[in-house]
């Protein structure tokens, strides 16, 4: 892991300066950022603006498949693209981007959630547009959702309209 971390580290350009440990169940790793920036050219999630088009770096699913992993249905070719897709840096160059955020814990309609309140916007995805990681819808069907999607959806469930032909597990 801390092997794997540092090449993560060094393909993005930074450097490891300290760190802290958790005691849990499950391990955990991650990495916060720390560094200077122009301030003419930071993206927030504050900063979308009417008429934005959504784009995401990456495919959803990865909790979905992790927690189907877990639950030890997951196949071998669907996890090997979730652990591809987690080690791929989003370097995907924009033209002109007003606004960013991360799609992670909250899931893509909690920090979708967070952008719109953020920027004062409505967002509105379409679903059949949103691309998905081989397996993961079918897994959610299954009931491999990870442990925080009922917290997630109780957070988005006042201020989302989820349309009648999105299917329930997506």
């Amino acid at each position: 892991i801390l092997r794997g971390g540092s090449l993560k580290i060094h393909e993005a350009g930074c450097a490891v300066i300290g760190g802290h440990s958790v005691s849990d169940d499950e391990i955990k790793f991650g990495y916060s950022v720390t560094g200077v920036v122009d301030p003419r050219r930071i993206w927030t999630n504050a900063g979308a603006r009417a008429g934005d088009v959504l784009a995401l770096t990456k495919k959803i699913g990865t909790g979905v498949i992790s927690t189907a992993l877990k639950r030890g249905i997951a196949a071998a070719e669907h996890v090997e693209s979730a652990v591809a897709s987690m080690l791929r840096l989003n370097r995907t160059p924009f033209l002109e981007a007003h606004g960013c955020t991360d799609v992670t814990g909250f899931g893509l309609l909690g920090h979708a959630r967070e952008m719109a309140i953020a920027s004062d916007v409505t967002l509105e995805i379409d679903a059949a547009k949103v691309q998905f990681l081989p397996g993961a819808v079918e897994y959610s069907a299954a009931g491999a959702q990870p442990g925080g999607l009922a917290n997630n959806r109780e957070f988005v469930s006042p201020c989302v309209t989820i349309g009648p032909s999105v299917p329930t597990a997506v």
